[in-house]
């Protein structure tokens, strides 16, 4: 799958995938909270091995309204699912990425998550692993700084 980002305006991009069937989705967003939160979790995903997650079931054929249907982080048939995993450490992970929180707040924060709902934080989580994301996510982001205006960052997903 292609994952395309466009700068449309100051404000706006364009998010686009498309799929190795060639069929393709596209959305209109708001820069300033959409770009840091997706790629976060393209940072996370494709570091972390997730293939069952957001860019993952993209791939295999979910829609972008089914992601926007928020029942979904409640229904008790995903609670379990790398999906759901990937939310619950993608939200602290931003705080870590983002405004440059301390590992052992992001560990501190994520513990808390964890422990509220009487889990352990997923063993996959080591210093090394977030050090590997960071450095992933600060590419991403300087790539997409680094674009003018109605230029497109392409970047290949293999959920292989």
């Amino acid at each position: 799958m292609k994952i395309r980002f466009t700068k449309e305006t100051p404000t706006h991009h364009t998010f686009e995938i498309i799929r190795d069937d060639s069929t393709r989705e596209s959305s209109l967003l708001e820069t300033r909270s959409f770009m840091p939160h997706d790629l976060i979790h393209l940072a996370y995903e494709s570091t972390a091995g997730i293939k069952d997650s957001f860019f993952g079931k993209l791939a295999s054929g979910w829609t972008f309204a089914e992601f926007n249907d928020r029942t979904m982080m409640s229904d008790p048939k995903f609670a379990d699912t790398e999906m759901i995993e990937t939310e619950r450490i993608t939200g602290p992970l931003s705080s870590y990425l983002t405004k440059g929180i301390s590992e052992q707040s992001f560990m501190q924060g994520l513990s808390n998550v964890y422990s509220a709902l009487g889990k352990e934080i997923p063993a996959h989580i080591t210093s090394q692993l977030l050090r590997d994301i960071q450095a992933t996510y600060r590419g991403l982001i300087g790539q997409w700084n680094s674009l003018p205006h109605h230029a497109v960052m392409e970047i290949e997903w293999n959920k292989n």
